[in-house]
């Protein structure tokens, strides 16, 4: 209703496009209408829509208000254990202030890692032993609430003084250069790298190899 958009609401609510639109499918035959119909400048909510809307909005806050009730939490005096799987980018970047701001905050939280390779079955989110994941997540299941946390992208560098290399590097400069992909953290690069680096590189590169650093 407040974003006029099936894309942007799945953006919101931490779901994917597809598995939105297949619920706004079931709810039109439950309800027998469309509920929104497109337009121009995006989805518009039919009469039938703008009258339920506050009725659903009601039931919703009497629902938050019933469930986080029951869910009060004191980080400064909780003592829990939870566990996190960061992909190896993630634990050398992020965890380490994650954990300091833990200490000052809530001391009596503990955190365990468990390794983030590109399978979330086998982190334990699906089935629920692990809390939260940090990483790259790609076609993740329905059950999971995915957020946004940061764009990343791979840079290149060389010494300074190098000859062949000005102000900037060309792609075609890269595509003559011998180079060595390095990968924070100390774990191996993803598919996703590794796709990246190809399609840059094309069948041209003499030498490449992947390295990781601490």
């Amino acid at each position: 209703m407040e974003e006029r958009s099936v894309t942007r609401a799945a953006e919101r609510m931490g779901m994917t496009q597809p598995a939105l639109s297949n619920a706004l499918l079931r709810l039109r035959q439950m309800l027998q209408d469309q509920l929104f119909v497109r337009e121009r400048y995006g989805i518009q909510p039919t009469p039938i829509a703008l009258k339920l809307s506050p009725l659903i909005a009601e039931a919703l806050a009497q629902l938050d208000d019933a469930v986080l009730g029951q869910q009060a939490f004191d980080p400064a005096h909780a003592e829990r254990l939870f566990t996190i799987a960061p992909n190896g980018y993630v634990e050398f970047v992020i965890v380490p202030a994650v954990l300091a701001r833990l200490e000052k905050v809530a001391p009596g939280i503990k955190v365990r890692l468990t390794p983030f390779g590109n399978d979330l079955a086998e982190t334990g989110v699906v089935s629920g032993t692990t809390a939260l994941v940090l990483g790259r997540i790609v076609d993740p299941p329905d059950n999971l609430v995915v957020q946004h946390l940061m764009d990343e992208g791979l840079a290149c560098a060389v010494r300074a003084g190098q000859p062949a290399i000005g102000d900037a590097m060309t792609r075609e400069q890269f595509e003559t250069m011998k180079f060595d992909c390095s990968v924070a953290g100390g774990g191996l690069a993803d598919d996703h790298h590794v796709t990246i680096i190809s399609r840059l590189a094309i069948d041209r590169v003499p030498f490449w190899r992947w390295r990781a650093v601490r």
